[in-house]
């Protein structure tokens, strides 16, 4: 694992919805190794794993979809790869999705 190994620009869309909504969670991973599994924490839960969908020069991004209840959620990623980098934010966590 190299020190230039991380996750980042996490995200959701889309940003609200309803109990049918679609979501879609995405993360980039980029590094030198071979890619990490990444996994998406909804609402401080345990990582549920996430697809790993594309390749591009050095960035490998990650998508998870899923339909959630009412509410307003939080998510953060991270992966299982060794030292730092591992966590999307950092600290803390995204606001997101509101859900009707």
């Amino acid at each position: 694992v190299y020190a230039s190994d991380l996750l980042c620009c996490g995200q959701v869309t889309p940003t609200s919805g309803d109990n049918f909504t679609n979501f879609k969670y995405t993360v980039r991973w980029t590094g030198s190794s071979n890619p990490p599994h990444a996994y998406v924490h909804i609402d401080g839960g345990q990582g549920v794993m996430m697809t790993l969908y594309d390749f591009t020069s050095g960035s490998y991004k990650y998508e998870y979809y899923t339909r959630l209840g009412s509410g307003n959620h939080n998510f953060y990623f991270t992966d299982d790869s060794e030292g730092e980098g591992g966590r999307d934010p950092n600290t803390g966590v995204y606001v997101g999705p509101q859900v009707e």
